[in-house]
């Protein structure tokens, strides 16, 4: 997005098990991309992107990683997951065509995030939804700008099925909470204390494990 505007792009800086690469950032640059990004240190990264207890301002973060890194709810409640499909051989390309092939787009690209800007402008004054999410100023900013190029209320549609598998993605990391999804998904309601779910779990364990066992030739 910023090489649309600019030549002068920083690249994207690794962020290992410390903080001092969030911190030194601090007001430097509006939008700072972290490559191959692992599972430490999501908390400050959640308090850079929403202005909390570390920083006085917020910034956009553009986070990159190979593992699911987004296993906490507070993050994945602040996210935009994209989920890129491998490259394959035919389809790689040097990177001096590929910078080539982006300068005959650039015009394009910026005209494109322009026009989005100045409709947002216009329309953001207007805008109101029936349920704000999380990052509800973002929400506001995208559903103002979204005429720009594509039909009303998509952005909305789009952004909570974003924030849905998110929320998936979460409960997956879990496995008591995917134990516990499982569980509800053949019964409306369940009673009872925690030791009785603990009981619970261990026999449907012990179940999934004798039909594992029947099923295996002998």
């Amino acid at each position: 997005m910023k090489h649309s505007c600019s030549r002068r792009c920083s690249t994207a800086a690794g962020l290992g098990d410390e903080q001092f690469p969030i911190l030194a950032w601090k007001g430097t640059h509006r939008r700072k991309a972290f490559d191959n990004l692992s599972c430490r240190g999501r908390g400050c990264l959640t308090a850079r992107v929403t202005g909390g207890c570390l920083f006085t301002a917020a910034r956009p973060v553009i986070l990159n990683g190979i593992e699911d890194m987004v296993t906490r709810p507070d993050l994945a409640d602040r996210v935009i997951m994209l989920t890129l499909n491998p490259i394959t051989e035919a389809q790689r390309r040097p990177e001096s065509v590929l910078w080539c092939e982006f300068e005959i787009a650039r015009p394009n690209n910026l005209s494109a995030l322009l026009e989005a800007a100045a409709d947002g402008l216009r329309a953001l004054p207007e805008v109101r939804l029936e349920r704000l999410p999380r990052m509800a100023d973002f929400a506001l900013w995208a559903t103002a700008c979204e005429t720009a190029r594509w039909p009303p209320v998509s952005f909305e549609a789009a952004y909570c099925n974003n924030r849905r598998s998110a929320v998936e993605n979460v409960i997956d990391a879990d496995p008591v909470a995917a134990w516990v999804r499982d569980l509800m998904a053949e019964r409306t309601a369940w009673a009872g204390t925690a030791s009785d779910l603990l009981q619970a779990g261990a026999e449907d364990r012990r179940g999934n494990a004798i039909a594992e066992k029947k099923r295996q030739p002998p």
